[in-house]
């Protein structure tokens, strides 16, 4: 059985935010073999500035021991409301700024060949993964 120990890091390439500001949430869920989905492990951050490249994000160190027919999935969002306040994408501080600030974000992130979005796993001695899907 695959063995997961430590930090994940997961390594987006936005192609870009239609605003000034955004924010990346990244989880990562266990799907079981009778498809319950349990986080297990998430990261955020606030990008003050927006532009086109690869972002980096350190997701919290668990542990973690993946069986027949179980599986990983990685959700990126622009947004983890309420844990984190709501960027206004503005700009402008996400703690003072007032709600009615807020405005729809596009983020754009790319996947494929040319330009991958990766998931940086800490597998454990004598484990294998295979990688199925996109």
């Amino acid at each position: 059985m695959p063995f997961v120990p430590g930090v994940f890091r997961c390594c987006s390439s936005v192609a870009g935010s239609d605003r000034p500001s955004f924010d990346l949430c990244c989880i990562l869920s266990l799907i079981t073999s009778d498809e319950r989905v349990l986080q297990i492990s998430s990261g955020y951050a606030h990008h003050r500035t927006a532009t086109t490249g690869r972002y980096k994000l350190k997701l919290a160190t668990t542990c973690v021991t993946l069986r027949r027919g179980e599986r990983l999935r990685l959700s990126i969002a622009g947004a983890d409301y309420p844990a984190y306040p709501v960027n206004p994408g503005t700009g402008e501080d996400p703690v003072s700024t007032p709600r009615t600030h807020a405005v729809v974000t596009t983020i754009a992130v790319w996947h494929g060949p040319s330009q991958p979005s990766q998931l940086r796993l800490p597998v454990g001695p004598g484990s294998q993964i295979a990688i199925v899907g996109t």
